[in-house]
């Protein structure tokens, strides 16, 4: 009777750790939505590399062609986070949609033209999207020119616009840029005096109160890829034309960025755009930086 009290003891106390032990192992899932950008490098390169799975963290990623259809997912809450610009963040906290930056992402936009000695020109006419950091990298690139601005959402039609004459330039991130340049096109490096990108990860409200854990553990892996990722040039290079279905023939074309450990923009960064916002997109955004940025997964 004694030894069968004792074994029972034993069975009952193995279950309870059984249970522990699977619930602590348990997989949490983030889904999220990404442009076909340079700035997705360190989420691909964690995902291929098992470094979110040792974090018991599941990362769905979506890439997106149109920035337009990456917000309606967005605010829908088919997808947790996604990159974005701060232009566009500004209008949506402002319009009374509830999501954070938690991470200033590292990327790199070019000029891409059919002709380059057309960027000598007075008058351009340049393909980009209103609400977008690609207006606001427009007027950096090309301050002193009149510009002509021809709003087009879908980066591949960008691209065709420029191939067939009817704009003379474009802003296109990297590593689409590089896929232009196999079709004819001309990439022209932007130089930009901030000490940030205009680009971010943001979350939504819900997602940062439901899956809080699950992106604190987000960022660490963030983290993880961005140290292995240094001494790696190669295995991001493929990673990318692999994952955002490019020709090969560009690998080590891509002008990649200097990857950054997680960090968010400062107040007076965005409070700059703000002013270019208002100045150029008429709309009056007000930045309370705390609605805007949640610094708390910066380790």
């Amino acid at each position: 009777m004694k030894k069968t009290v004792i074994l029972g003891v034993v069975v009952a106390f193995a279950i309870i750790l059984g249970g522990c032990s699977a619930k602590k192992q348990e997989t949490v899932v983030l889904n999220l939505g990404m442009m076909p950008a340079v700035d997705a490098a360190p989420i691909l390169y964690a995902q291929e590399n098992g470094i979110f799975d040792g974090l018991n963290l599941e990362v769905n990623v979506d890439i997106y062609q149109n920035a337009i259809e990456r917000q309606s997912a967005l605010q829908s809450h088919q997808i947790d986070g996604a990159l974005t610009d701060v232009i566009a963040l500004m209008q949506n906290v402002n319009a009374g949609f509830h999501m954070k930056i938690t991470l200033s992402t590292d990327t790199s936009f070019l000029l891409l033209t059919k002709d380059p000695n057309r960027l000598d020109a007075e008058h351009l006419k340049a393909a980009l999207m209103e609400v977008s950091v690609t207006n606001y990298l427009t007027d950096q690139a090309l301050a002193g020119k009149n510009v002509e601005k021809i709003y087009i959402n879908d980066i591949p039609a960008r691209l065709e616009m420029i191939g067939s004459g009817n704009v003379d330039v474009a802003v296109i991130p990297e590593p689409v840029a590089s896929m232009g340049v196999l079709n004819g096109l001309t990439k022209t490096k932007i130089e930009v005096n901030d000490n940030f990108s205009p680009n971010v990860i943001v979350f939504t409200d819900k997602a940062i109160a439901e899956k809080h854990d699950a992106i604190q553990a987000f960022h660490l892996g963030y983290n993880q890829a961005v140290t292995a990722m240094a001494n790696d040039d190669a295995g991001v290079r493929s990673i990318l034309v692999n994952r955002l279905g490019l020709k090969p023939e560009i690998e080590q074309d891509i002008v990649l960025p200097q990857y950054q450990a997680v960090r968010v923009p400062s107040k007076e960064y965005l409070e700059k755009l703000a002013s270019w916002s208002q100045n150029v997109l008429n709309t009056i955004v007000t930045v309370d930086y705390d609605s805007m940025v949640d610094a708390q997964f910066v380790q």
